[in-house]
């Protein structure tokens, strides 16, 4: 059986990115996407995160066979076959020398062994020219078409970029039956000039659909039921369409879905854009007595081989974030389509789906988008779907005692008010009430709830006065002690002593890092700075709104306290209806299934 490429040694666009890509000694590389010129007496190595060759996850997961490097290369030196394994250093595998001006150099993996991950490295005698590297494997292989799917919201910039980005590489191009856009923007994409430009240069291979906003959640479902009709895809790719995507992890995907064992989801890691030799998450597993998410990898350097440790041998995963998960498409005649959440969680909840019923996530190394971090998106509305949408998951996939879950909402309850934050208070407790309401909170249409929540006027803005100087916030309490004394402190002085006057200005201004309910508990008007804001804002204590939100908060957490064995067992039920096709086409406004386009290749 001739062997295939299962992954092509790249190179950075930026140079700032050459960490993540590849090392060099003894005098600058010189590369472009492909190929990389030495000086004589340098060296080259790919113990890289996109360049190593991350065997264990392949020889856990897929069918690989043999596995064999080949590199082009012209001029004199000598090239060698590393191998790592977990908790051991490298150990040359191979090697040989080369001398010409078109030399293939053929070095085969000896047997999976330990199996971590395998590079290769090359020591210049000569000036050196790498024309080209690929891994390559024996063994079967499924094929594999995938549809690219982006659910868009008025982002055009990005996602004109990203669509080049994935069809201007003719190999990558040659894996994707479709790109799908789905546009729920209150700017048509179709109206902007480098969209245009990117959907000529498509050549008919992308697909545009405009609908009203159902969310994330109702963006990614209708592109799965547009790939679903669509001649001779196999999967399907959902990716954010902010995010900036090494395009070589769409061929990754597809080799290693092509020879998965069994049924399988692929995923990407994402990279923090603001450190982009970060791994901010690497595929997450479910907190259910937390009612949060962990991931097994976050906020990790990559951009050394001795970063790349947790990589060798990758941790489960319960499921992979949606900027860039795969997955086959007749999963969704066992599993369903996603959990109507509208925002936050549904990636999440498909994930945890797919694992109950036997099909892992893999969150696969050498793959990735980067993104902005998570962390910068979680004020506003935000709150109300983590907490609302995570405890629908817990219910369907692995619920919490009831007393857990309602001490856990009013300790974020007890929080975000300790931080003066009272909207989000209120959101919080909302997101209780809501879930405590059973399935028919998900049956309504999303966008009014959602236009509610997000155009709820927030506390009169004031910017802090000029020339405040700047302290970091109260270090957070060690022992346990220690914090029931501060939070016993922090309550007695919201609930007994009176609210400043109105004009009372700041005392002092807290980075917006530092602004937890440790540090601001005991202040009555307090500047937070963020670090991408230019004035701030002014946070004032009001002992009536305080009292009248804790009350409320109590009152939810009795609630869900003493309902959540019912409203989990409800929530359980009305799943397999609220993830059926038939649903779906109901909310988004479609007929009963199409029939298939001869033409899969058609433009909108």
């Amino acid at each position: 059986m001739a062997a295939a490429v299962v992954q092509r040694v790249v190179f950075p666009r930026q140079p700032a990115l050459a960490p993540l890509y590849y090392r060099g000694g003894g005098g600058a590389a010189e590369v472009d996407r492909f190929s990389c010129r030495l000086a004589p007496g340098s060296t080259l190595s790919t113990d890289t995160y996109f360049n190593s060759f991350f065997e264990s996850s392949w020889r856990r997961h897929t069918g690989l066979g043999r596995l064999r490097l080949r590199l082009e290369l012209a001029g004199r030196g000598e090239v060698r076959l590393v191998g790592r394994a977990p908790r051991s250093g490298p150990v040359v595998l191979a090697g040989r020398s080369f001398d010409g001006d078109e030399t293939a150099v053929e070095l085969e993996d000896p047997g999976p062994g330990a199996a971590g991950a395998l590079h290769f490295e090359v020591a210049a005698a000569s000036a050196v020219t790498l024309r080209r590297g690929e891994w390559r494997a024996d063994g079967p292989a499924a094929p594999v078409a995938v549809v690219a799917a982006y659910c868009t919201f008025n982002r055009e910039a990005q996602l004109a970029r990203n669509v080049l980005a994935l069809l201007e590489d003719a190999d990558v191009a040659a894996v994707l039956r479709l790109v799908v856009v789905v546009d729920q923007g209150s700017r048509p994409v179709r109206r902007d000039a480098a969209f245009r430009a990117a959907a000529a240069a498509a050549g008919g291979r992308l697909r545009l659909i405009e609908q009203d906003n159902f969310g994330g959640a109702g963006g990614f479902t209708r592109a799965i039921l547009e790939a679903r009709q669509t001649p001779g895809a196999t999967h399907v790719l959902l990716m954010d369409d902010d995010t900036v995507p090494e395009a070589e992890s769409v061929l990754r995907a597809a080799a290693f879905l092509a020879r998965a064992r069994g049924d399988l989801a692929v995923g990407g890691p994402m990279l923090d854009l603001r450190r982009p030799l970060e791994v901010y998450e690497a595929g997450g597993v479910i907190d259910a007595a937390g009612l949060g998410v962990r991931s097994p990898v976050h906020r990790a350097s990559a951009a050394s081989p001795e970063s790349l440790a947790p990589f060798l041998e990758p941790a489960a995963t319960q499921y992979n974030a949606w900027w860039f998960f795969a997955f086959p498409l007749r999963l969704v005649d066992r599993f369903g389509l996603p959990l109507p959440l509208f925002l936050r969680g549904d990636d999440a909840e498909f994930g945890c789906r797919l694992h109950k019923g036997g099909v892992p996530t893999v969150t696969l190394p050498g793959l990735g988008v980067w993104h902005e971090p998570l962390c910068l998106n979680r004020g506003g509305w935000q709150p109300y779907y983590d907490l609302r949408n995570l405890l629908i998951l817990t219910a369907l996939h692995g619920p919490p005692p009831p007393w857990r879950a309602a001490r856990e909402f009013l300790g974020r309850m007890v929080g975000r008010l300790l931080s003066l934050d009272y909207r989000q208070a209120a959101f919080l407790r909302r997101a209780v009430d809501d879930f405590c309401r059973g399935p028919s909170s998900l049956e309504a249409d999303p966008r009014g709830p959602h236009r509610e929540l997000a155009g709820r006027p927030a506390d009169p803005s004031e910017a802090p006065p000029a020339g405040l100087p700047e302290r970091v916030g109260a270090a957070r309490p060690g022992s346990f002690l220690g914090k029931k004394w501060r939070l016993l402190r922090c309550l007695l002085r919201q609930v007994v002593r009176a609210s400043p006057a109105p004009q009372a200005p700041p005392t002092r201004a807290v980075p917006e890092a530092d602004a937890d309910w440790w540090s601001l508990g005991l202040d009555d008007v307090v500047a937070v700075r963020g670090p991408h804001e230019s004035g701030g804002r002014v946070l004032r204590r009001s002992r009536r709104r305080f009292v009248d939100l804790l009350l409320g908060g109590l009152r939810s957490a009795l609630r869900l306290w003493w309902s959540y064995p019912r409203v989990a067992a409800a929530w359980r039920t009305a799943s397999a209806r609220l993830t059926s096709e038939a649903f779906w086409r109901s909310r988004l406004g479609l007929g009963g299934p199409e029939p298939v386009d001869e033409d899969p290749r058609s433009a909108a």
